[in-house]
């Protein structure tokens, strides 16, 4: 079993510390995914990392465990309120103050959790204590394997 954990340290305006988690992923996940395989699931964590970013003053953390047949993830940031996600999905805006983004087009609009499910994945929401995205991925294996 391999793990990986990063930690989000604050602003990145440039946009290159979230390349680096990007490459960092790339490089924990196994070859044997193929690269569309990989491409998709980097694109899923990629999406909710940059919310971490717009939304969360970019502090949070990553943890991925393959044991081989599945991929584990839990992605949060560390924000201590606490959302309505039905409530936030109801009234299709949570504009974090002054950021000029909202919570709306990758969550409201169902984008991250339709994509997560278009792979396989039951994308679980916490709300309880800022956003905790978790899940499991299981490995697409060829039929003449």
């Amino acid at each position: 079993m391999r793990t990986l954990t990063i930690f989000f340290e604050g602003s990145d305006p440039s946009g290159t510390n979230s390349l680096n988690y990007i490459d960092q992923i790339l490089e924990f996940l196994d070859p044997s995914l193929g690269i569309s395989q990989s491409a998709r699931l980097v694109r899923l964590f990629y999406e909710i990392i940059r919310n971490i970013y717009d939304h969360a003053d970019g502090k949070g953390q990553l943890y991925l465990k393959d044991d081989g047949q599945t991929i584990s993830f839990e992605i949060k940031d560390y924000g201590s309120r606490a959302y309505d996600l039905e409530a936030i999905i109801a009234i299709g805006v949570s504009s974090k103050a002054g950021s000029g983004r909202n919570f709306g087009l990758g969550l409201i609009g169902g984008m991250i959790k339709g994509y997560a499910n278009s792979l396989g994945i039951d994308l679980i929401i916490a709300t309880s204590h800022g956003f905790c995205y978790s899940g499991v991925y299981r490995y697409k294996r060829s039929l003449n394997e």
